[in-house]
């Protein structure tokens, strides 16, 4: 009874596919982590592999950042150094402070300085320290002034950043 019923589903699923519009989708989980499709023992991978039509259009997606044709480039993403450091001190300081990093990182992503992302993830992990020490905040952010003096315009963050070593 079962496979009578499987060989049904299949003729059904077939007759779908013949009379629905369908777009194959090809997803690319070019991420290391990734070691087996998420699909590989679902229903759709028997469709995927047995009952795609031939000339259904298929489109290419990517999960996650892509980047091509890049050199000479430094590229902070969301997993960033940056975004990693900011995450950690969140969890020691107050909100405002926390918002001040962000907008920070935000600013030094779009820099594209090297010398200021190692700059602002030393700052930010010593303001992550149980007990953060105020000369090295100091010799941090004047590191971070001076590889990229546009952070200055950034008022609010630096005001509550400063005050942390003021």
């Amino acid at each position: 009874m079962k496979m009578a019923q499987w060989i049904i589903g299949v003729e059904l699923g077939r007759s779908w596919l013949d009379l629905a519009s369908t777009d194959w989708i090809s997803v690319l989980e070019d991420r290391p982590e990734v070691m087996l499709r998420r699909d590989g023992q679902s229903s759709a991978a028997y469709l995927r592999d047995v009952l795609r039509p031939e000339g259904h259009n298929t489109v290419e997606v990517s999960v996650g950042d892509v980047f091509s044709d890049i050199s000479n480039s430094i590229i902070a993403t969301r997993g960033s150094r940056i975004e990693g450091a900011i995450r950690n001190a969140s969890d020691r300081v107050d909100a405002d402070v926390a918002e001040a990093l962000r907008a920070m990182g935000e600013h030094v992503a779009k820099a594209e300085s090297a010398a200021a992302v190692t700059d602002l993830e030393e700052l930010t992990n010593e303001i992550s320290q149980a007990e953060p020490n105020k000369s090295r905040l100091r010799v941090r952010w004047e590191a971070l002034v001076s590889v990229l003096p546009g952070i200055m315009t950034l008022t609010d963050a630096v005001a509550k950043v400063t005050s942390l070593f003021s």
